[in-house]
């Protein structure tokens, strides 16, 4: 039986998006003495914190080169009569066997953001990095056109593309295909990425063993209508100063333009307490500011007490922006500027594999090898 939904009543929401105010400022001891032009505020207000993005000029960044053959599997499934694709990092062990580990392996599903691709994220998160660690495969699925249908009523991904139902499918197809771990199978997203993740801890809560999302919080619509069956433990991280999905909730943008009202960071924790039932206190831990220079803070803030250990905890960044903490050169100078430098004191990564690594879903119905996607709820 389903529960009921995760948020019964939804306020009105009348923050509007404020346009981002720039001024002469010091940035790594040089003057900035003319602000951006409108237009090329605009085109830095649209870039994905990803890395990919219209280039401002022709000294833009190029692209980080692709993952390695032997590291990376390209693939695709057809849904919804569409090919979609991923890219998938195989840990050592499967890469000394042939390409395929020998036992099932935990699996991370990692969401750009819309703008974004696979290697770009895989660049930004290094999650390749802890997998060769750690032991887990990760796979990095694109969103059609490169913008996924993240729930909002404006949404820059195409109406009728089901990407929740498509990460249902992926999860399936790495268990098939690449010996996912069907009990150990985790989901990431960033910004619009984690919108969807948060829509899948909605529809198929049965599937992910825990969910974590960067500067993303459910949507308004997604919320009224989330009936999560089984508890989901979620990580939440996000930057006060996000103007684009905002930590207070209200209304979020793409492209300047208004694209659907979502709830704040607290209220979106807030609801998936209500939903896992957690009854235990609130603890807080104040993260050692180990980087002044990047003017923010890390508060953590973990409801205990939850139906099945389904935790729910958010990384309050104060005064961050929306950007991935602990990467320090993903953004140049004029986009640190405008969007504020990324968070050093903590690692997204590592606390995100962190918070996966000791979970699993038991009863998850991949177990079944005669499923099908209808039934992946």
């Amino acid at each position: 039986m389903k529960t009921s939904s995760l948020v019964k009543t939804i306020r009105p929401k009348t923050t509007l998006f404020k346009a981002l105010a720039l001024g002469s400022a010091l940035l790594a001891g040089t003057a900035l003495t003319l602000a951006p032009s409108a237009d090329a505020q605009q085109r830095l207000a649209i870039e994905d914190m990803s890395g990919a993005h219209a280039p401002l000029s022709p000294k833009s960044p190029p692209l980080p080169p692709r993952l390695k053959p032997r590291q990376a599997a390209s693939g695709a499934i057809n849904y919804q009569n569409i090919n979609r694709l991923f890219l998938v990092h195989k840990p050592p062990q499967a890469q000394a066997h042939g390409g395929l580990s020998p036992v099932p392996v935990p699996t991370v599903i990692v969401l750009h953001s819309t703008g974004g691709s696979p290697e770009r994220v895989a660049e930004l998160s290094k999650f390749n990095a802890y997998a060769d660690q750690f032991g887990f495969q990760v796979a990095y699925p694109a969103a059609v056109d490169r913008a996924w249908n993240d729930g909002r009523p404006d949404s820059p991904g195409r109406a009728d593309v089901d990407d929740a139902g498509f990460m249902a499918s992926l999860a399936g197809h790495l268990v098939d295909n690449f010996n996912a771990d069907p009990a150990r199978l985790f989901l990431v997203g960033l910004a619009e990425g984690g919108m969807v993740a948060q829509q899948v801890a909605c529809d198929h809560s049965r599937l992910f063993a825990a969910v974590a999302t960067i500067n993303a919080t459910l949507p308004e619509t997604v919320a009224a209508r989330c009936q999560p069956s089984a508890p989901m433990p979620i990580l939440m991280i996000h930057g006060t100063s996000d103007p684009f999905i905002p930590f207070r909730g209200g209304m979020s943008t793409h492209m300047g333009q208004p694209a659907g009202p979502v709830l704040g960071a607290f209220e979106t924790a807030e609801a998936w307490t209500r939903s896992n039932g957690c009854i235990g206190d609130v603890s807080l831990r104040r993260f050692p500011d180990a980087e002044i220079a990047d003017g923010s803070r890390v508060i953590a803030h973990r409801w205990n007490g939850c139906r099945t250990h389904a935790d729910v905890v958010l990384y309050e960044i104060e005064r961050g922006g929306p950007t991935w903490p602990g990467v320090s050169d993903q953004l140049n100078q004029l986009r640190k500027f405008v969007l504020g430098r990324p968070n050093m004191d903590i690692d997204a990564g590592e606390e995100i594999w962190s918070f996966f690594q000791y979970r699993d879903r038991v009863g998850s119905p991949l177990f079944d090898p005669a499923r099908s996607v209808s039934q992946l709820r």
